[in-house]
């Protein structure tokens, strides 16, 4: 069963993030390449630089995780509820007792929010198993080659490549 705290602890940690999924993962991307760029570079061979380095790989799965929410998010927000309705019961079937609903009431929490705060988005597989259901094929298929960039940031331009998916 969610955490109703943890739903609306996401819904006010969602708005400060000004539903921009791309800019922020990107952003946070950006930060922890320099990081561990920093970190290559000024290794000192101390006792910290591998639990410095294991923070950053942390942090960087961590803002992937939220990209997948933020973007689950958008489609509610964006898209034909007719769209994704009939395919909600794939991704959250989860059953509320009476308690339940009268505790959602009561903190007002929107029924996509459950959808979206109870997505699992911790690998491959499970983000693959949430948006292909959009797609009606393999959102990793349909990634391949894809380039995209923030507008009017050249640098920005990334192009999705098969062997990122190797060994993950």
């Amino acid at each position: 069963m969610p955490d109703f705290d943890q739903v609306v602890s996401n819904r006010e940690i969602r708005a400060l993030r000004h539903s921009r999924p791309y800019r922020n993962l990107r952003d946070a991307v950006d930060q922890c390449k320099d990081a561990g760029q920093d970190l290559l570079e000024n290794a000192t061979g101390g006792a910290y630089p591998k639990l410095l380095e294991r923070s950053v790989v942390i942090t960087f799965v961590t803002h992937v995780e939220v990209y997948f929410r933020d973007m689950l998010d958008a489609i509610f927000r964006q898209c034909d509820p007719d769209f994704f309705i009939p395919k909600l019961k794939h991704i959250h079937n989860l059953k509320y007792g009476i308690e339940d609903l009268i505790d959602i009431y009561k903190r007002q929490i929107h029924p996509l929010e459950l959808v979206s705060s109870d997505a699992s988005f911790q690998n491959i597989e499970k983000i693959d198993k949430v948006f292909s259901k959009f797609l009606g094929k393999s959102v990793w298929g349909e990634a391949i080659g894809l380039k995209i960039r923030i507008k009017d940031r050249p640098e920005t331009a990334v192009c999705f490549e098969p062997e990122y998916l190797r060994n993950v």
